[in-house]
């Protein structure tokens, strides 16, 4: 993530923190998820443009948890 925010690659670097944030979530730890997936949407919005691309991205990684 550090190397995708020093080049600001801000889809890449939303995709990651939306991986963390599940793997987050899925240890338990809601609160951090929460937190993270929501720093993730700014940089998201620049890197995917529209609001529904953004909640497409969000949607692919949910649908990759295994419950």
């Amino acid at each position: 993530m550090n190397v995708a925010e020093q080049h600001q690659n801000a889809a890449l670097l939303s995709t990651l923190m939306m991986f963390k944030a599940a793997a987050l979530e899925m240890r338990g730890d809601i609160a951090q998820a929460e937190s993270l997936r929501l720093d993730s949407l700014g940089w998201a919005r620049y890197g995917f443009g529209s609001d529904a691309n953004v909640q497409a991205r969000l949607d692919e990684i949910a649908a990759l948890r295994p419950f």
